[in-house]
């Protein structure tokens, strides 16, 4: 009996041994990755970093984290985020995020609430990134304007050979200006020279541009054409420019207006290089 309880000791005592030495190593990679996407061009805090999870997972909390990328005019803040993952699946993680968010893109502020966001994020083969995320009751507003609602909420990223390929799918969609549409899909790549993935966000460096390219739309049963082009680049943000076809424009002009303020509804609007406008009537920057 004695030996036996020793054996159980000696394991828990094992297993306890391993779990802190693998809690520090993931510790340690969570903030060697912090430390790599600072070099890259990003800005990434917080302002308390704790593990739990004993006895087989880590759960890491990021209180008050916050990341930005000066140039694209790019910032994010929320309260916490959670990274969560079992010990015997370190290239397998969920994340977790509150109901609000912030984000500055393209120097237009967005609020965001949402229930239940959270993320599988897969790594585990170079060069086969892949992240499925899901939320419901989301609602997008902008300078205290509601920009987009909807019920159900599915975005994923997929790594290719020449980049992501990105999809968004929304449900019971409420649209800017009253529209409402029963479903919503957006599916587009997104390809650069040097694009690549370490964990989670793409390594950027000075003077790199980004295509944006095989921009698919569809709402409900219908798919809307947009032609044109779209780059994304450190120095340079946000520029293109998008053309739909009349048949369609009200709904794009509803979904983005609020997002663009400098709205023309018989021209187009554009903003920062960036241009959508119908067909047969083009703004030009």
């Amino acid at each position: 009996m004695f030996r036996m309880l020793l054996i159980i000791f000696l394991a828990a005592l094992l297993w306890s041994a391993a779990w802190f030495w693998g809690g520090a190593s993931n510790k340690m990679r969570i903030t060697t990755w912090i430390s790599d996407q600072q070099q890259a061009g990003y800005d990434i805090g917080f302002s308390d970093l704790s593990q739990l999870g004993f006895p087989n997972r880590y759960d890491m909390t990021m209180q008050n984290p916050k990341l930005s990328a000066a140039n694209p005019g790019l910032d994010w803040r929320a309260d916490f985020i959670q990274i969560m993952r079992l010990s015997y699946q370190p290239d397998h993680h969920i994340l977790v995020w509150p109901d609000t968010q912030k984000i500055t893109f393209n120097k237009r502020n967005f609020d965001m609430r949402h229930q239940g966001l959270r993320a599988s994020v897969v790594t585990r083969d170079p060069g086969q990134f892949r992240l499925s995320t899901e939320a419901r009751d989301i609602v997008i507003s902008s300078s205290g304007r509601q920009w987009l609602a909807a019920q159900d909420l599915q975005f994923s990223i997929v790594e290719t050979a020449t980049g992501v390929k990105v999809y968004i799918r929304l449900k019971d969609v409420k649209l800017d200006e009253g529209a409402q549409e029963g479903e919503m899909r957006l599916l587009f790549d997104i390809s650069g020279q040097a694009l690549g993935f370490n964990g989670l966000l793409p390594q950027l460096r000075p003077n790199e541009t980004f295509e944006v390219s095989n921009i698919k739309l569809g709402i409900n049963d219908v798919d809307v054409t947009l032609e044109g082009w779209l780059s994304l680049g450190l120095d340079t943000g946000l520029r293109g420019r998008l053309q739909a076809d009349q048949k369609h424009w009200q709904i794009v002009k509803s979904l983005l207006g609020s997002a663009l303020p400098e709205n023309q509804p018989d021209k187009g609007f554009s903003r920062s290089g960036l241009t959508i406008a119908p067909y047969d009537d083009a703004a030009v920057n």
